[in-house]
């Protein structure tokens, strides 16, 4: 037999279910009762709604009652939200004593969560104790498998989890992400949440979220197969929570511009204790670990409203080993700079201590070493402790290191005492470093921030007595022999320009070295542009020819380079002159090897009535006067010398006494590259042979 009832609407349909059900079982009848259809229509909740909701009950002798409800579609709360075409059946289906059971059900569902509709249904529930278990087994979730146990008991709600492989790509439409995030990987985790009422919750949960990829669409942030097994606790009520998280990252790699690290040789590990609500976030605690390498622990109390603040903050970080450190964390920020690639070494301790706009942070340095690819720079056992205050005021700090290599110049130990706060720092007295056999002695040293015009550095200071040859071998250029000594006034160092404001002073073979208007522009880049006006006064000439196996000269030389460009340290421009001065009345020789070279160079010839065969009886000869001059524009060198000589000539050596000789030069115009090549061969040479 077959009763069909229609229930449109939601008013007393409970009812009416009731009475039709206590008639299949109560009331004595004369005929078999088979099925039974309610057509229950609409049925509607605060946050729920189903339509084409049908009850379809059927009887048997041998399997007894079995139950399918379906519904065409329906709306349940996010993440669900629109379903369609659910259809709930239980074999075996029992109300007895008000109690509901349905075991071994079937279910079948069509939603974009699921891959295939069907999975398994268990359902019991008690009316006296309103106690009421439901269990999904063998979910086709998301590309993975899940069951789901929910119990509602009296008001407190229950439902453990077990989720495998869910894509976790697929799941993005249901996430709180932005738009211009995407998200790959893998999910599996296994757990419990439970609460009473809509206030009390706690969750409890762990698992792994394997070959995670986190983009955005601005590639300043990305990962690649990372591996991260993680557990959850969290528990809370009246919108205040509670919980703890650890996590470890042990495969995979993270880009965050500009740093990148590979997790898989050295897992990160972190924990954490945290309390929030609505308006704040407190980190009761966060220790974060990268065995033998680094540790950061800390804490921080976050407001979120009525805007985002840090009101206190309190972090330690110890650098175990500043090698790995280094080469992931701050290379990245020198790529292209002068200390690219750079080798690191030592441990560093931090400490941030900070509530509201106040606060210090301190740094401490044991054994800190720095060497840069090029080896330009090279640091060796540095200790010390900086200080810095957040609120802008003096501290004092300092610094001390074992050796300090700067473009082959080798310091040696130093201490430096200075004092920095809000946009400045400062020696807070003179230091002294020693290079080679000589020192550089800082007077002052100054840096200030000049917002839009960017940072300065000043420095002023005396070089002491050093030995010329040991830094020109160092800095790999001519060896120079003699001793180097210098007031450096006021040198500034801004935006890579770097200028001395007065006359640098050195003191070299014999006599001084002025240099005005010295400016650098990008120092420290692959191609400075050096420009200073030099002015050589009273070198000895002896000293400065034996430096340069040129061959021997003696006899005093003054002149200039004005207007001097150097390109990479390569000059392109400049207005020199050398000469004899005026009133040098020391003895004037030059050599047969001295001789030699300046006839080789620009096309310069002997002139006078004596032969080479007659030349070659004397070591040397005597001269009046000697001088060159060069204006270097576009790579051509217009020449010139002390006097004009005939047929357009100049003289580069104006013979005087006996045995006398003349050196004339011929060529006005000479490339630059050439004549430094003529100079180094016949420098370079070995003595001449006169005939």
């Amino acid at each position: 037999m077959h009763f069909s009832e229609g229930v449109r609407g939601r008013r007393r349909f409970p009812l009416r279910i009731i009475i039709l059900l206590s008639a299949l079982f109560f009331v004595p009848c004369a005929w078999t009762i088979e099925s039974l259809k309610l057509d229950l229509g609409r049925l509607v909740g605060p946050d729920w709604a189903f339509d084409g909701v049908t009850l379809v009950l059927r009887l048997s002798a041998r399997s007894g009652l079995a139950a399918t409800i379906t519904v065409r579609e329906g709306r349940l709360p996010a993440p669900i939200g629109d379903i369609k075409g659910l259809s709930l059946h239980c074999p075996s289906f029992t109300w007895k004593h008000d109690e509901i059971h349905c075991s071994n059900g079937k279910a079948s569902l069509r939603h974009g969560l699921l891959d295939q509709p069907e999975f398994g249904l268990a359902l019991h529930y008690a009316k006296d104790t309103e106690k009421a278990r439901l269990a999904l087994t063998g979910l086709h979730l998301l590309g993975g498998f899940a069951d789901l146990n929910l119990t509602l008991d009296a008001g407190s709600w229950r439902i453990r989890f077990d989720l495998n492989h869910l894509n976790i790509e697929r799941a993005a439409p249901w996430l709180p992400m932005p738009e211009e995030w995407s998200i790959g990987g893998k999910l599996s985790t296994k757990g419990e949440a439970s609460g009473s009422g809509t206030d009390s919750v706690s969750v409890q949960a762990s698992g792994v979220v394997s070959r995670l990829g986190l983009q955005n669409t601005a590639g300043t942030v990305a990962t690649e197969g990372l591996n991260a097994p993680f557990n959850l606790l969290l528990a809370g009520e009246s919108g205040r929570y509670q919980g703890q998280a650890e996590v470890e990252l042990n495969a995979g790699a993270a880009y965050v511009d500009p740093v990148y690290i590979e997790l898989a040789a050295a897992p990160l590990r972190v924990a954490a204790h945290f309390d929030f609500g609505a308006n704040d976030f407190q980190l009761t605690s966060i220790d974060a670990k990268q065995a033998g390498i680094l540790s950061v622990g800390g804490n921080a109390d976050l407001a979120l409203s009525p805007g985002f603040a840090i009101r206190s903050a309190k972090l330690q970080a110890n650098i175990e080993n500043l090698t790995p450190v280094g080469s992931t964390f701050i290379n990245p920020w020198l790529v292209a700079g002068p200390f690219e690639g750079a080798t690191w070494q030592g441990r560093v301790q931090l400490h941030l201590d900070m509530q509201g706009d106040e606060g210090h942070f301190n740094a401490d340095v044991r054994q800190l070493g720095l060497r840069d690819a090029r080896d330009h720079l090279r640091l060796e056992g540095m200790d010390g402790q900086i200080r810095w205050n957040l609120d802008g005021s003096p501290a004092r700090s300092w610094l001390f290191w074992k050796e300090l290599g700067v473009y082959g110049l080798v310091f040696g130990g130093a201490r430096l005492d200075l004092e920095a706060g809000k946009q400045f720092a400062r020696l807070l007295r003179p230091a002294e470093f020693a290079l080679f056999d000589g020192a550089l002695r800082v007077n002052d040293l100054q840096w200030e921030d000049g917002d839009q015009a960017g940072p300065t550095v000043v420095v002023d200071g005396v070089i002491r007595p050093v030995s010329l040859e040991r830094i020109t071998e160092a800095l790999g250029v001519t060896r120079f022999g003699g001793t180097l000594s210098a007031v450096i006034p006021n040198v500034r160092l801004q935006n890579r320009l770097f200028t001395v404001n007065g006359a640098l002073l050195l003191s070299a073979f014999g006599g001084d070295v002025v240099i005005r208007g010295l400016k650098v522009d990008k120092l420290l880049g692959p191609l400075p542009v050096l420009e200073a006006d030099v002015e050589l006064k009273n070198l000895d000439l002896e000293a400065l020819t034996r430096t340069f196996s040129f061959g021997k000269i003696t006899g005093r030389i003054a002149g200039f380079a004005r207007g001097l460009r150097l390109e990479a340290w390569l000059p392109v421009a400049f207005d020199a002159r050398l000469a004899t001065p005026e009133d040098d009345d020391s003895r004037h020789r030059i050599s047969q090897r001295a001789v030699d070279t300046l006839t080789n160079v620009g096309g310069s010839g002997v002139a006078g009535a004596l032969s080479r065969t007659y030349l070659s009886f004397f070591e040397d000869f005597a001269y009046d006067r000697i001088g060159l001059s060069c204006r270097l524009r576009k790579g051509i060198c217009e020449m010139g010398g002390v006097l004009p000589a005939d047929n357009g000539g100049y003289y580069i050596v104006k013979g005087g006494g006996l045995p006398r000789i003349d050196i004339i030069g011929f060529n006005r115009r000479v490339d630059w590259d050439v004549f430094l090549t003529q100079l180094r061969s016949a420098a370079t040479a070995g003595s001449p042979d006169i005939r």
